[in-house]
């Protein structure tokens, strides 16, 4: 006689189970504080670029920072030419320099995260098979021998008996998690701070054109 019994495991309540210990909170809010770590970062870098490009420190007598800045300029030398004082005259060639605020002119790295995706899939799966086998065997085996004659009579026996028994039993569980997620971030170059615009609107006034001697 041989039985082979299966047992429903539960599956269902240790899918669940399994997908309750999934650490959503760290696995949705990671990509978020990093994308709040990158922003910031890179208004930090930011105001970096415009301190090291764009001023220049007052240093006192010693040579020691003051705490102060002046404003980075850079000049160009070139020439062009000059209509005549007077009608019909003809026209100069003159040379000029011209001082310009050099934060005025370079492209501000002003980056700002527009959009962030985060796609996740949790994929579980879960097995519980249980099998027992069991089987009985019982043997016999009988022999009688007799012979009567004057009295005497001869009686034999003989014979076997076995028993057997076998038993098996498998327990088996599985489990399986699978785990993807896809982080899309989409970075635009954003508008420029109302005061930052306002400074330099004010560099502009600084912008110098002043005209060379002649030799």
């Amino acid at each position: 006689m041989g039985t082979n019994v299966a047992a429903p495991g539960g599956n269902q309540e240790q899918s669940i189970s399994l997908l309750n210990k999934v650490p959503f909170g760290a696995i949705i809010g990671g990509p978020l504080k990093a994308a709040v770590e990158a922003q910031a970062a890179a208004a930090v870098a930011c105001a970096d670029f415009i301190q090291k490009i764009g001023f220049d420190p007052i240093l006192d007598s010693a040579g020691k920072p003051t705490g102060q800045s002046s404003i980075k300029n850079i000049t160009f030398t070139f020439e062009r030419q000059v209509p005549p004082p007077q009608a019909g005259g003809t026209p100069t060639t003159a040379r000029f320099t011209l001082t310009v605020p050099l934060l005025s002119i370079m492209p501000l790295p002003f980056i700002r995260i527009e959009s962030l995706t985060v796609n996740f899939k949790v994929a579980i799966s879960a097995i519980d098979e249980r099998s027992a086998t069991e089987r009985n065997a019982v043997d016999a085996e009988g022999k009688l021998e007799g012979s009567v004659g004057f009295a005497m009579w001869k009686v034999g026996v003989s014979g076997s008996v076995s028993s057997k028994k076998d038993s098996t039993a498998t327990n088996t569980s599985k489990y399986s998690v699978e785990q993807t997620m896809d982080v899309s971030l989409h970075a635009v170059q954003d508008d420029m701070p109302a005061g930052l615009a306002k400074v330099l609107d004010l560099l502009k006034d600084e912008i110098k054109l002043t005209p060379l001697p002649s030799a």
